[in-house]
């Protein structure tokens, strides 16, 4: 029976939470379409957690806060006893509003909010969120495309969108708090460095009777099968066979330094970037053009990767707005979803939430079951769709270090 509803505000977090509870030996199930496949998993006696992608990332903030609204108005009709707000480790998205919504909707007065993600590097000292020893905001994420982030202390980004009070917990005490004032809201944002951090949020969250609503990152997600008490099962997968067709979606400079850098190790790369705005007679020549080239490089056993950009104008700066990019997403998935049906092979790798959404759209995905994390931040799954069931690797764009893609290889490689 469904005991814990996460939710997440895209699609590669989605999965990557699933990943933390399969790690524990937690199943989980992934709903990419809230309308037609909420109710019935919910209610699935075989799973114990569902992730649902409300794909509001980069919806305005009161778009995305109704969307958190109706989810979890829906799941209090199937008796979910547990909630949890999955963010963003580099604090993209709708904190604010949807941390707001998600406290009103879930009747909890203390929402505890742990943002590390220390396994990727991501802490949070004093309020502020660090990747390494950089404050966020003098990181490459100051120059996000899409999300640009440009303060790295917590309760002014939460304050931008949301006027509940929000406290710092520094590992001592919980700073900034009234105890005059217990029946108002409050968002309390854990500093933490460490898993042995982790564990001692967790403990505090019990001692405190917080557990019903909690937010955070998905390293935070592996604490909750304790926290909450959630059965085990086993969680098997087979492993991954044949070569890999890599897509990266992502405008993150990181993924695609991660993808000049598998290119100069001799892993063929294919361009899309001239293609992705228009259907002219050239666009479908070169499209058949890169599907004869990927099968002839399948059929002796290589791997591939599509990349939506030019491999070498990479340090450009990306003008796209939100709708724009959208839209692009959704030609990526058009695109890709035409290579598969005339390329059968058995394992798909995706950087970048918006580009994994158009295509399993597009393939008319039905399910995802998160299996496993070949490295920190790179998730495993099964999907079921119209091309049958095939393994799904994905990665958030901004995820992961220069031989990520590498990496990847060698560990389909290692398990054949």
């Amino acid at each position: 029976m469904v005991k814990l509803l996460i939710i997440a505000d895209d699609l590669t977090g989605a999965i990557e939470a699933g990943v933390q509870l399969s790690k524990q030996k937690v199943s989980s199930k992934v709903i990419l379409n809230t309308d037609t496949e909420m109710s019935s998993i919910l209610n699935d006696n075989k799973i114990n957690a569902v992730i649902i992608n409300t794909k509001s990332r980069h919806l305005v903030p009161a778009k995305a806060a109704n969307k958190v609204n109706r989810v979890i108005k829906q799941a209090k009709k199937s008796n979910i006893k547990y909630f949890y707000k999955k963010t963003d480790s580099t604090l993209r998205g709708n904190l604010g509003a949807e941390l707001e919504a998600f406290i009103r909707g879930t009747n909890q007065l203390i929402l505890p909010f742990i943002p590390a993600h220390p396994n990727l590097k991501r802490v949070t000292r004093k309020g502020n969120q660090y990747i390494g020893e950089t404050l966020l905001h003098q990181t490459a994420f100051a120059k996000d495309p899409l999300e640009p982030v440009k303060s790295s202390f917590i309760p002014d980004i939460l304050k931008q969108q949301t006027d509940i009070e929000i406290c710092i917990a520094d590992g001592k005490e919980i700073l900034n708090s009234s105890k005059s004032d217990a029946e108002n809201e409050k968002i309390i944002v854990f500093d933490c460095e460490s898993e042995t951090d982790y564990k001692k949020i967790g403990d505090k969250i019990l001692q405190y009777g917080w557990q019903k609503a909690i937010a955070g990152t998905a390293g935070f997600v592996k604490i909750l099968p304790q926290i909450l008490q959630l059965e085990s099962s086993e969680i098997t997968y087979k492993n991954l066979k044949g070569p890999i067709l890599l897509i990266n979606g992502s405008l993150n400079n990181t993924s695609l330094q991660q993808v000049i850098n598998a290119n100069k190790n001799g892993i063929t790369t294919f361009s899309l970037s001239k293609y992705l705005h228009s259907d002219t007679a050239e666009t479908i020549a070169y499209y058949k053009h890169i599907i004869r080239k990927i099968k002839r490089e399948f059929e002796t056993g290589n791997d591939v990767i599509i990349n939506t950009s030019d491999l070498n104008h990479q340090v450009r700066k990306h003008n796209y707005n939100k709708r724009h990019f959208h839209s692009i997403s959704i030609q990526i998935g058009l695109i890709v979803s035409n290579i598969l049906n005339e390329i059968p092979f058995k394992t798909l790798c995706v950087f970048g939430g918006d580009t994994l959404t158009g295509i399993l759209n597009k393939i008319e995905c039905n399910s995802i079951e998160p299996k496993s994390e070949i490295i920190s931040g790179v998730a495993l799954a099964l999907i079921d769709s119209r091309i049958g069931k095939i393994h799904l690797i994905s990665k958030p764009g901004g995820y992961g270090k220069k031989d990520v893609i590498l990496q990847i290889v060698n560990h389909k490689k290692s398990n054949i």
